[in-house]
C-alpha cells in the first residue's frame, strides 16, 4: 500500500480492506484505492481510481488502466476521470 492510502487508514482507524470479494475474484493493481477512501468516507457507489495523495484535508484521485472496459462491467462507475478529489471535513456527518 502506499503512503497516502497507510495514512488516511491510521487517521480513520482502518486495519485493512478485503481486496477478493467473493463475487469478482482477486482485485489486482490500485484500482480499489478510490472505492476504499469513499468507503471510509462513508460514500456507497462504485469507484475506480488511485489515491495520488492524502493529507488530512483532501484526497486526490489518480488514473488506472481499463475504466472504459469497466464501465461496461459495472453501471454508475465512478473514475478519477469523474472525481479527481474530494474534501474531508473531519467531525461533519456526510
Amino acid at each position: 500500500m502506499n503512503r497516502p492510502m497507510l495514512s488516511m487508514m491510521k487517521d480513520y482507524g482502518v486495519k485493512g480492506f478485503v481486496t477478493k470479494p467473493s463475487n469478482l475474484g482477486d482485485i489486482k493493481g490500485d484500482s480499489w484505492e478510490m472505492a476504499a477512501v469513499m468507503g471510509m468516507l462513508g460514500r456507497p457507489g462504485a469507484f475506480t481510481g488511485t489515491l495520488h495523495s492524502y493529507d488530512g484535508k483532501r484526497a486526490i484521485f489518480g488514473p488506472v488502466r481499463g475504466v472504459d472496459v469497466k464501465r461496461t462491467l459495472y453501471d454508475n462507475l465512478i473514475s478519477f476521470s469523474d472525481i479527481p478529489s474530494v474534501r474531508i471535513f473531519p467531525g461533519v456527518p456526510l
